[in-house]
């Protein structure tokens, strides 16, 4: 699923050299597991991008909601610096 969309993680391109390399592609997917696992386990500060810039702190289940009504929305956690597509989270919990 990263993989497939790799102009969508480009939070992850440390070296900004406008590519995603093999260690920020493995970063990325370090990352959605590790997200999924907060995920399931119910963990709550999950921020999204809305049309106003960043909001939240939010539950998973408020994030789910907004993701059916915006299947593109971007989320995050509080303490990361990195953005993903909810799918591709939501994508790792079914995997998990």
């Amino acid at each position: 699923m990263i993989r497939e969309n790799l102009n969508s993680i480009k939070s992850f391109d440390e070296n900004k050299d406008k590519r995603i390399d093999e260690s920020e592609l493995k970063n990325a997917t370090d990352v959605a597991k590790e997200w999924a696992k907060l995920a399931k386990q119910g963990k709550d500060g999950w921020v999204y991008y809305g049309k106003e810039g960043q909001v939240g702190p939010k539950d998973w289940q408020t994030i789910e909601a907004i993701a059916q009504k915006h299947p593109g929305v971007f989320i995050s956690r509080t303490s990361s610096k990195y953005w993903l597509p909810a799918k591709i989270v939501s994508f790792a919990i079914e995997q998990a």
